[in-house]
C-alpha cells in the first residue's frame, strides 16, 4: 500500500511540474482514497488545488495535514501562500511566523513577510524583514526590489537607488527598475543619469513606453526640444490616447516657436486629460502672450481663475503677464490676493521668493 501512496504521489508531483494541475489532482485524490491521513498526499492535493487558485478548499487539506504533523513546513508554506492569494495577509504572517520559528533561515519566506508587512503598510517592520533576508542572503534579489519600492513610495529616493542599483549588478536585465531609476533621477532633476537608465531600458526593449515617454521628458527639461519631439512622436505611434503626451508636445512646440502646432496639441489635451486642463489653458494663454496678445492671455487665465479661484498657480500665472505689462500694477495685484487668502501658503512663498530676487538683483546694478 505504501508503494502505491509512493508510486501515484510521485506521479502527482510530476504532473504539478508540467503544470497539468487537474491530472495531478487526480491523482493524488486517487491515493486520498487509500490513506486520508497521509501527509504528503494532503499538501500534494493542497498544491494542485492551491495551483488552480482554489485557495479555500486547498486550505483544508494543508489544515489537515499541519494538524497531523505541526511540523510540516511544506503544509504551512501551502497555508501561508493560500491565506496570501485570498489577501488575508494577517493569517498568511501568523502562518509564516510559525514556519520561521522551525526554519528561521529561509530568505525567501522572510522576504515574504516583508513583502505582506509593506502591503497592510508596517513599513517600519516590513523594513525589519526585508534587511533579515539580506543578513542571509546578501544577493536576494527579491528583498533588494522590495526594499527599493519600500523607500520609492515613502519618496526616499536616495536609498531606493542604493538598492535598485544593487539589484542590477544581479540582474541587469530588469526594465522595470531601469525605468524607475530613470524616474527617480528625473525627480531629482539629474537628466543625464535618467537618459543613462531609461536608454539601457529602450536598449533591452525598443518599444517600451516608459523608457521612450522618460527620455522625451528628459531631453525636454534638458532644453532639446528638437531632440524630444522625436520622442514625444514614437509615444504618439505607440500610445495616442495618453494624457499626459499632447500637453508635453504643445509644450515643445512652443518653445520651438511654432504656435499653430503647439495651439493644436494642446487643445488635445484638453480633450483627452481633463485632469491637467487649466495647464493646457495657461501654455494657450503662453501662446498669446508670446503672439504679442497679453490681453488675451489674461482672459484666459481670468476665465481659469473663475472656475477654479482656489488653484494658487493661476495667480502666480496672471501675475507673470502682468508683471511683463506693468510691473506695479502687477507687484500691488498679487498682495491684494494675498490679504484675501492669508491661507495661500505657496503663492505668499512664490511672492516673498520673487520680492527677494528682485532685491538682490537691484542691489547688484547700484
Amino acid at each position: 500500500m505504501e508503494d502505491t501512496i509512493k508510486n501515484i504521489t510521485k506521479k502527482g508531483y510530476e504532473l504539478i511540474r508540467e503544470g497539468k494541475y487537474k491530472n495531478a489532482l487526480e491523482e493524488f485524490k486517487k491515493a486520498y482514497e487509500i490513506d486520508q491521513n497521509n501527509t504528503y498526499v494532503l499538501v500534494g492535493i493542497g498544491e494542485a488545488l492551491r495551483k488552480q487558485k482554489k485557495f479555500e478548499e486547498a486550505l483544508k487539506y494543508y489544515q489537515k495535514a499541519y494538524e497531523i504533523d505541526n511540523k510540516n513546513l511544506y503544509a504551512l508554506l501551502g497555508m501561508g501562500d493560500s491565506y496570501r492569494g485570498l489577501k488575508q495577509r494577517e493569517k498568511a504572517l501568523e502562518v509564516w511566523h510559525k514556519y520561521l520559528e522551525i526554519n528561521p533561515k529561509d530568505y525567501s519566506i522572510i522576504t515574504r513577510v516583508a513583502d505582506a508587512y509593506k502591503q497592510l503598510g508596517n513599513l517600519e517592520k516590513a523594513e525589519e524583514y526585508y534587511f533579515k533576508s539580506l543578513e542571509t542572503n546578501v544577493n536576494n534579489k527579491f528583498a533588494l526590489m522590495g526594499l527599493g519600492d519600500l523607500y520609492y513610495k515613502q519618496g526616499k529616493y536616495s536609498m531606493a537607488i542604493v538598492y535598485w542599483e544593487k539589484l542590477l549588478k544581479i540582474e541587469p536585465h530588469l526594465i522595470n527598475i531601469l525605468t524607475m531609476l530613470g524616474n527617480i533621477y528625473r525627480k531629482k532633476a539629474k537628466y543625464k543619469d535618467a537618459l543613462n537608465y531609461y536608454q539601457k531600458a529602450l536598449n533591452l526593449d525598443k518599444n517600451n513606453p516608459y523608457a521612450i515617454f522618460g527620455i522625451a521628458n528628459s531631453l525636454f527639461s534638458l532644453g532639446k526640444y528638437q531632440e524630444s519631439l522625436e520622442y514625444y512622436e514614437r509615444m504618439k505611434k505607440l500610445d495616442p490616447e495618453n494624457p499626459k503626451l499632447w500637453l508635453q508636445i504643445g509644450k515643445v512646440y512652443i518653445n520651438l516657436n511654432e504656435f499653430k502646432e503647439a495651439e493644436k496639441a494642446l487643445r488635445k489635451s484638453i480633450s483627452k486629460d481633463k485632469e491637467h486642463i487649466n495647464e493646457a489653458w495657461i501654455n494657450i494663454a503662453k501662446i498669446r502672450e508670446k503672439q504679442g496678445k497679453p490681453n488675451e492671455a489674461l482672459k484666459i487665465i481670468d476665465s481659469l481663475i473663475s472656475s477654479d479661484p482656489q488653484d494658487e498657480n493661476l495667480y502666480i500665472e496672471k501675475f507673470k503677464i502682468m508683471y511683463n505689462i506693468d510691473k506695479e500694477n502687477a507687484r500691488n495685484y498679487l498682495q491684494e490676493i494675498l490679504d484675501k487668502n492669508p491661507n495661500f501658503k505657496n503663492l505668499n512663498k512664490f511672492f516673498s521668493d520673487f520680492q527677494l530676487k528682485s532685491f538682490e538683483d537691484s542691489v547688484e546694478k547700484i
